[in-house]
């Protein structure tokens, strides 16, 4: 089914012929057009291209929270890094908050921007003292954290508190009034797929699914899963995510609030509707769908690019070759500080999230475990599929557009 945030966004012509920009950006989601705007006013000539449609993939299918209460994230790295790390990821996310806000107030941007208290809690008392140890760090970081008992539904819960300052907003309107302040200054292609990069000495040539190709002094890689960078191990040092969202009618009770159980359970508001995030998996492992209510109105799916240290890879990966990736599931927030880091990178060659999210940085060796796990999990996956006699569904772009393939165990495809 269509996701609620429908809007009507102004095409773009597929490209047609070889082209020269002095920046081109891979991917027309929140984090292109983010990247766009952060550039607009630079001396640089600019190009975007989008395989697809302009906000059709993740930003279309976001839950859309500006909140930096994200899970126990705080407690997790503190705990794989250091907690002067993670009071450093959380001025990160409350700058991102504070940089849409301005950009709303200085364009006049009008995406249902609503103030909400974010709440974070559990119904499993096993899991109280994970609530515990990350209320403990809000604390200490001087947020204005409140212990609750049950959220403004009246949903009794085990342990919880909440935060306040965070926002919900409609992320295709904020995407699409970027998208006209950059319209001019930008040449955006769409159905325009790219297929590889060669590097010169200096510039870079990408060759596009048209048979065309663009040179580039700048590449940016703003698609949120850069499988093809192997060479630089992303596709191993992350994991894909798929989430349910559905939205219900209700009354709108302005708050925003996620568990930490394995159930997940995240919840935010939009006018007359609460929309769900539920039934979280690793891409390679079944959905259930026991917790949807078949009362739904929207009904979609989100991918999510999940790190093994909680924090996205943002910057610099090679000579001009810059990447925005590994948002573990808070796109809204990062995606502004990837288009703020790199941007910076580009003007000043300096940023101050420049070594946070360093993509280069070490990852623990506790973590390889989930890492090796995790890589088994895929390869037997793809094994299964492709050299077994198993049903086999995936989903490929042919021409710009997308398409469900279905093969069966005979070897028939149906398109």
């Amino acid at each position: 089914m269509k996701s609620i945030w429908n809007v009507n966004v102004k095409e773009y012509p597929s490209l047609k012929e070889d082209k020269y920009f002095d920046i081109l950006i891979i991917g027309g989601g929140i984090t292109g057009i983010s990247i766009c705007y952060y550039l607009k006013e630079c001396k640089y000539k600019i190009g975007l291209i989008e395989q697809n449609k302009l906000f059709s993939s993740t930003t279309l299918n976001s839950s859309a929270k500006l909140t930096y209460l994200q899970k126990d994230i705080l407690s997790k790295i503190s705990k794989n890094r250091n907690i002067d790390i993670a009071l450093e990821y959380l001025n990160s996310q409350i700058d991102a908050i504070n940089n849409i806000k301005n950009i709303i107030k200085k364009e006049k941007i009008d995406c249902d921007l609503d103030k909400n208290d974010s709440f974070l809690f559990t119904l499993n008392k096993k899991n109280k003292n994970k609530i515990s140890e990350e209320y403990k760090l809000y604390k200490k970081f001087n947020i204005n954290a409140v212990k609750i008992i049950k959220l403004p539904d009246n949903m009794k819960v085990s342990s919880g508190f909440k935060v306040p300052d965070t926002y919900v907003f409609h992320p295709l309107k904020y995407c699409n009034s970027l998208l006209k302040l950059v319209d001019k200054n930008i040449s955006i292609y769409e159905n325009t797929r790219f297929i590889k990069y060669i590097k010169y000495s200096n510039y870079y040539k990408v060759i596009t699914n048209n048979n065309n190709y663009i040179k580039c002094k700048y590449l940016i890689f703003a698609n949120s899963y850069p499988n093809f960078l192997f060479p630089y191990l992303f596709p191993i040092k992350t994991y894909i995510e798929k989430d349910n969202v559905i939205c219900e009618k209700s009354k709108n009770l302005y708050f925003n609030a996620i568990n930490i159980d394995d159930n997940l359970l995240s919840i935010r508001y939009y006018k007359n509707y609460i929309i769900k995030v539920v039934n979280s998996n690793k891409l390679n492992v079944k959905s259930v769908n026991d917790n949807i209510n078949k009362n739904y109105i929207y009904k979609f799916n989100n991918y999510d690019i999940i790190t093994y240290d909680y924090m996205p890879f943002i910057g610099k990966i090679d000579r001009n070759i810059y990447i925005a990736s590994g948002y573990n599931t808070w796109g809204m927030t990062n995606s502004n500080i990837a288009a703020k880091t790199i941007s910076d990178l580009i003007l000043f060659n300096d940023s101050i999230y420049k070594k946070l999210f360093d993509p280069y940085r070490k990852i623990k060796i506790i973590n390889f475990l989930n890492l090796c796990s995790n890589m088994f999990q895929s390869l037997f996956s793809f094994l299964s599929s492709h050299l077994c006699k198993r049903d086999y569904a995936t989903i490929k772009y042919i021409n710009g557009k997308k398409y469900g393939i279905y093969i069966d165990k005979n070897k028939k495809r149906l398109k």
